[in-house]
């Protein structure tokens, strides 16, 4: 009896974790996608997720804290009445209202604050400054965007869901993997637009 109730559990959390695996690795080939083609533009393009990184990671330990004590409480509740629609709802509305005001927030900050995180950073001047600079605001435009996403993850994976989040961000990569060589480089019908090519699809 034991052993059936310890396999059960088992499969349940290997059913719930796989996804989630799956979609972290999802995130890495996001951000690696944009690598290789801004490496196209040149060392100095190449450079500018690599400077961002370290603020966008510290940034986004804040969403993810936030993210995972919803998880945690959706969860508790959904476990406790899956049925109660109406109180789920609420605390999936607290959650994103929580993520918003601080997306809200880091966005207003950190987007002012750029000129200044790369002098801090002691990035150099020329066309690593001007490529970081524009890579790093975008990054900082979009964190609502981002941060909507956590939610949304955070919502379903409370209700024991996580393929949803996973379709999702796989459509995402598949969108970023097309348009970032369009847009960036000026391919088909689309202007040139370098490191801003990033931009106009991360918005929509």
């Amino acid at each position: 009896m034991i052993r059936k109730f310890s396999s059960f559990r088992f499969r349940e959390v290997l059913t719930i974790s796989f996804p989630i695996m799956l979609g972290n690795l999802l995130q890495v080939f996001y951000n690696a996608v944009d690598s290789y083609f801004l490496g196209k533009l040149g060392k100095e393009a190449l450079s500018a997720p690599s400077i961002t990184m370290f603020i966008s990671n510290f940034v986004i330990v804040f969403g993810l804290a936030f993210t995972m004590a919803g998880t945690t409480v959706i969860s508790q509740y959904y476990g406790y009445n899956p049925r109660d629609t109406q109180h789920l709802k609420r605390l999936a509305s607290q959650v994103f209202a929580l993520n918003t005001v601080l997306s809200l927030l880091i966005t207003a900050v950190g987007y002012a604050l750029t000129p200044s995180l790369l002098i801090l950073l002691q990035v150099p001047k020329g066309l690593t400054f001007e490529y970081t600079g524009t890579y790093m605001s975008i990054i900082f435009l979009t964190m609502p965007f981002f941060f909507l996403d956590l939610t949304c993850k955070s919502v379903f994976q409370g209700m024991k869901d996580p393929k949803t989040p996973l379709l999702i961000q796989l459509f995402s990569v598949t969108v970023n993997l097309i348009l970032d060589p369009l847009l960036i480089f000026g391919l088909w019908m689309f202007p040139p637009m370098g490191v801003l090519g990033l931009l106009p699809w991360r918005l929509s």
